[in-house]
């Protein structure tokens, strides 16, 4: 999927708009995630573990007294690596957060459409007002989830694709795809709709393979006890 110079062009343009909206819109951060998320990874910061995870389903919030904590140790990394006051990691972090999300929403319908239609839908996608209002200067751990879906969702489509072209399943897709299952897991309950979309692509894979199944059955004959 080769780009033209044009089409290039178009991409930064993209993203150079995405940035000027998410850093000339600056709001004081309202949503109360915001100053709980930052006082969980001071925490973290501050002792160097995260005191509230006592078991390993403590990382995913299905613990007693404990919460997904991906976002939590995501700052707390970010802050030792790079010296900056959590307030500063936050507004950063999202203006990056809102280029990842545009990226994933034209990569994904690029994946099934014309590059005039991709371009479209990020650029419509990345100048919604609720986007900008939601995600700009917050520290929130269910927008941080909810960025990743186009990607989960791409991956889905990748291994059906090359599942429909060879009858092979692409290995490195599907790891990739755990992995980030249990990564958004980690960052926020609202990782549990992605079995939404797995058992929808469960479903896909069982409908373009019901011929198969049914000439199966018929030889086989599972059905007789003769």
């Amino acid at each position: 999927m080769s780009l033209t110079t044009k089409q290039k062009a178009l991409l930064l343009i993209l993203l150079v708009v995405t940035i000027i909206l998410f850093t000339t819109y600056y709001k004081y951060p309202y949503h109360p995630d915001h100053y709980s998320i930052g006082q969980y990874s001071y925490m973290v910061i501050e002792k160097g573990y995260a005191p509230w995870v006592l078991h390993p389903s403590s990382l995913f919030g299905y613990y007693p007294l404990s919460v997904p904590s991906a976002l939590e140790y995501f700052a707390a990394v970010l802050y030792n690596l790079s010296g900056l006051d959590l307030p500063e990691l936050f507004y950063i972090f999202s203006v990056f957060s809102a280029l990842f999300a545009v990226a994933g929403v034209y990569l994904l319908m690029r994946e099934f459409s014309s590059f005039e239609t991709s371009f479209l839908t990020a650029f419509i996608f990345s100048t919604m007002v609720y986007f900008v209002t939601n995600v700009s200067n917050t520290a929130s751990s269910r927008m941080f989830n909810i960025i990743f879906y186009p990607l989960f969702i791409l991956l889905l489509f990748k291994i059906f694709r090359v599942y429909k072209e060879s009858r092979k399943m692409s290995l490195k897709y599907i790891i990739t795809a755990i992995l980030l299952f249990i990564f958004m897991n980690m960052a926020h309950r609202f990782g549990q709709l992605l079995l939404i979309f797995i058992l929808a692509f469960l479903l896909a894979l069982i409908l373009a393979n019901f011929n198969n199944m049914i000439n199966w059955i018929r030889r086989k004959k599972i059905y007789s006890f003769r």
